[in-house]
């Protein structure tokens, strides 16, 4: 957060070189209202990049946060809303996601979108900003592999791939979603990852994701 608000000063405008009688000039200026969408799985920290970001470019922001994990978002914004940010500059909704989506992006007031979540959701929205010609910061789910090379203590490679699969209770999307081992460790480290991952684990978002990561 203290970032974010120092970055703001550090938006630096430009001159340009340029032939007299001509003068070039960079002025940065707020876009305006930013629509922010934002997962179930960092209910706090998602939340909070958004509305930091928003805030230190001079925007203000409506927040869509998770309804599976309400409580985050709702203390980040009573703690603007003590710390006496102006009523409107912040505004926190929930609901269906498709209709509140489709609300926003279609709004006149809204000039720009922010969304992080999966990549289909991603895709759905991309359409739906590009048919109103508005900005969109998109970051969505990864599909990361690992490789385990021949070189490497097999027991500890296990150890640090359980960790980066089931960091969040393996709801995140950096976690690995693949691993290739060499053949002359592949015993010894599915033996060393089966047992690392039996004692390893967490609570999930709901019983639908449950069944999701352990898919994975």
């Amino acid at each position: 957060m203290t970032w974010d608000a120092n970055e703001g000063k550090r938006l630096y405008g430009r001159v340009i070189p340029a032939e007299p009688p001509m003068r070039h000039t960079v002025i940065r200026e707020p876009i305006g209202v930013i629509a922010a969408f934002t997962p179930w799985n960092f209910p706090m920290s998602s939340p909070s990049r958004k509305v930091r970001g928003a805030l230190a470019a001079g925007c203000s922001i409506i927040l869509k946060a998770a309804e599976e994990t309400p409580a985050g978002a709702v203390m980040l914004a009573q703690a603007y809303h003590d710390a006496k940010l102006p009523d409107g500059v912040l505004n926190l909704v929930f609901g269906d996601p498709g209709m509140i989506s489709s609300y926003l992006i279609a709004s006149q007031v809204v000039r720009a979108v922010t969304f992080t979540g999966s990549t289909p959701v991603g895709k759905h929205l991309a359409g739906l900003t590009a048919q109103h010609m508005k900005p969109a910061i998109l970051e969505l789910g990864g599909h990361a592999p690992v490789i385990v090379c021949d070189d490497v203590d097999p027991d500890s490679a296990a150890l640090a791939c359980v960790k980066g699969k089931l960091n969040n209770a393996g709801q995140i999307c950096v976690a690995p979603t693949r691993i290739f081992v060499h053949r002359k460790d592949y015993d010894k480290f599915v033996e060393a990852f089966a047992r690392y991952g039996a004692n390893t684990g967490g609570a999930c978002a709901g019983a639908e994701q449950r069944y999701r990561t352990c898919r994975k």
